[in-house]
């Protein structure tokens, strides 16, 4: 009878040991020049179990020491090495070797994983706070699923519709400041929002609204709403006043205490801006195309594909409304006829569109420019020794103090270019043309 409770609790031992563990190969963001390759992850009830790969003969692992951690986005708890274990030499191999390193067990919700170091302060004030390293970040231990949570936790109504859902429902407003560049914000999304329990208390709590700060709708609220950085998060009761804020990523734990509101806190009316601020944004460039061209009402005749190059001055004001002006060179005519001329633009941009592109901040703007030319090959008898006409295009661009733009656009000649010819032969062109302005 003793002989079979032995046995049953060793298979029982065993079978719980077996589920107990997980094991991640290969995690995503576990290279480092400093460990090298993380190899595997083994993490049990006791210890969490990193393996790791060196490619070189560097004695990394006789270094590690109790001042190395582990921490994950769950709070800021810091797990501190308890050993280094199982360092061999690679076979057959010149350079390199594999070894252990153990830390305290983590919380099995985590996603990520960061190594860190804790070091001390080379002030003389021993009080002074310590030094923290990350040196392995982002390990990935659980795959995170962002893209479904973070779109249902977060609404991108209008502030207006935000606040009459509020009232009607009787909850604060969770509203949080963010852009498609900002990384804190990324890592918020892919780890924090993406969180159950941070989504079912924010569902359960709040009207939320997310709005990035680059777009039109941004720009007002940060009339209203002013931060020192993204992302910015914060709470508001029905009337749209502050009952708190927050700058700056943070852990689940300390989100879900960011949530909490006593019954303490006094509202705070927002510094709203009463006169709007202009912002100028002065800049030259340069910018080259390619254009292509064909004069109307003169038959027989084939397009030309030319060349542009234009140096400009530009005025932006508050990255909606774009003076520009400058010289630049442009090559017209037709299929074996080339007309080159000096070209004097005066354009006029107004954004369309204002948010992020390719995770920076950018616009898309209609442009609008009436020009005026003067032809340089002075050879080419019974043609004009001007033009004149209008460009419409479309450009979009990223940057904000120094932008990088690409246009499109369709540019209409209004002279006569050849008198002696019955009729009225004028510019036709096509036009792409990329630009850096600074």
């Amino acid at each position: 009878m003793i002989k079979k409770v032995i046995v049953t609790a060793i298979v029982i031992s065993i079978y719980s040991a077996s589920f107990s563990q997980i094991l991640i190969k290969n995690p995503e963001n576990g290279s480092s020049n400093y460990f090298g390759d993380l190899v595997k992850i083994e993490l049990k009830d006791s210890l969490s179990i990193f393996h790791f790969d060196k490619k070189t003969n560097d004695s990394i692992a006789y270094k590690l020491n109790n001042n190395f951690f582990i921490q994950t986005e769950i709070d800021t708890s810091r797990l501190f090495l308890l050993r280094v274990k199982n360092i061999k030499t690679k076979p057959n191999e010149v350079n390199g070797y594999t070894y252990v390193i153990d830390f305290p067990p983590i919380n099995r919700q985590a996603k990520i994983i960061n190594i860190m170091y804790e070091e001390d302060s080379k002030g003389s004030w021993k009080a002074q706070p310590k030094n923290y390293i990350t040196l392995l970040s982002n390990v990935e231990i659980n795959q995170s699923s962002k893209s479904e949570i973070v779109e249902k936790t977060f609404s991108k109504n209008s502030f207006k519709k935000t606040l009459l859902d509020a009232k009607e429902q009787n909850k604060n407003i969770l509203l949080y400041f963010t852009a498609g560049w900002c990384g804190p914000c990324k890592w918020m999304d892919r780890y924090i929002f993406s969180n159950k329990e941070v989504h079912n208390r924010i569902t359960s709590d709040f009207i939320t609204l997310k709005v990035d700060t680059d777009s039109q709708k941004g720009e007002k609220l940060r009339q209203i709403y002013s931060g020192e950085g993204i992302p910015n998060l914060f709470i508001l009761n029905s009337d749209g006043y502050i009952l708190k804020e927050k700058v700056g990523s943070m852990k689940i734990n300390e989100f879900l205490e960011f949530l909490f509101i006593d019954n303490f806190t006094q509202p705070r009316k927002p510094n709203i801006i009463s006169k709007k601020t202009i912002n100028k944004d002065k800049g030259i460039g340069l910018r080259l195309g390619l254009v292509n061209n064909n004069i109307n009402n003169l038959s027989n005749t084939k397009s030309r594909t030319g060349i542009t190059i234009d140096a400009f001055y530009s005025i932006d004001y508050n990255r909606r409304y774009l003076i520009r002006t400058g010289l630049g060179f442009s090559s017209k005519g037709i299929d074996g006829l080339a007309i080159n001329y000096l070209k004097i633009p005066f354009e006029f941009g107004y954004s369309i569109y204002k948010g992020s592109l390719f995770n920076l901040p950018g616009a898309v703007r209609l442009i609008g420019a009436p020009y005026y030319a003067i032809r340089l090959n002075k050879d080419r008898l019974g043609i004009s020794n001007n033009d004149y006409g209008v460009r419409f295009g479309i450009s979009p661009h990223i940057g904000d103090f120094n932008e990088l733009e690409f246009e499109i656009y369709y540019e209409h000649g209004m002279n006569d270019l050849f008198n002696s010819i019955e009729g009225k032969q004028s510019n036709r062109s096509f036009g792409l043309s990329l630009s850096l302005s600074l």
